[in-house]
């Protein structure tokens, strides 16, 4: 052999491993070069959304400042209770000292299922039968409205005796009314 038909043969050889390698390789390299190019893109995105998180932290934490500071001064106007049952207990317990303020007798009250939450606060909802006068029941309703704790009272329900009895004696209003408070339960220990 010839060296020029070794050059040709090695010339041959060299052009048929090229050719391997391009329609093998090549595609697989562009395939992983893709792959990483993403990736890449990918982190630096997820990089920028940290810089911009801990950009804001100034703001946050002024935020988290001033939440604490508006739940401190709320908390007084919360029940005093950290389960539902003394919750309740406490709800029905303000409800008996207004009614003896203002002249109001409590023939019944009752805990009602509440489901309300707003974030850790949790609400309690009482249903309650009174029997008072016209006056009696306008101050127990500025005493409801006005109080601490804050409640609510969403249901009101006033009915007056029969008019045709003939009592002689002041008018009496059977109150039935649904009261509402907020109280902070106690986290598990």
């Amino acid at each position: 052999m010839s060296p020029r038909d070794r050059r040709a043969l090695v010339l041959g050889a060299a052009v048929i491993v090229t050719a391997i390698f391009a329609l093998k390789g090549l595609p697989r390299l562009w395939v992983a070069v893709t792959a990483l190019s993403s990736r890449h893109q990918a982190e630096r995105l997820y990089v920028a959304r940290g810089r911009s998180a801990l950009a804001l932290m100034p703001a946050l934490e002024d935020s988290a400042h001033l939440l604490t500071t508006r739940l401190g001064a709320l908390a007084p106007r919360l029940l005093d209770a950290t389960a539902e049952s003394e919750a309740t207990a406490e709800l029905a317990g303000l409800l008996g000292h207004l009614a003896l303020q203002q002249r109001a007798r409590v023939d019944r009250s009752d805990g009602v299922p509440d489901s309300a939450v707003a974030g850790d606060l949790r609400r309690v909802s009482l249903d309650a039968v009174l029997e008072t006068d016209v006056r009696g029941l306008a101050d127990l309703l500025g005493a409801f409205s006005t109080g601490d704790p804050v409640t609510e009272v969403t249901r009101l329900r006033i009915s007056a005796q029969d008019p045709s009895a003939g009592g002689t004696g002041p008018e009496v209003l059977r109150i039935e009314v649904r009261l509402r408070g907020w109280y902070l339960p106690q986290e598990p220990s």
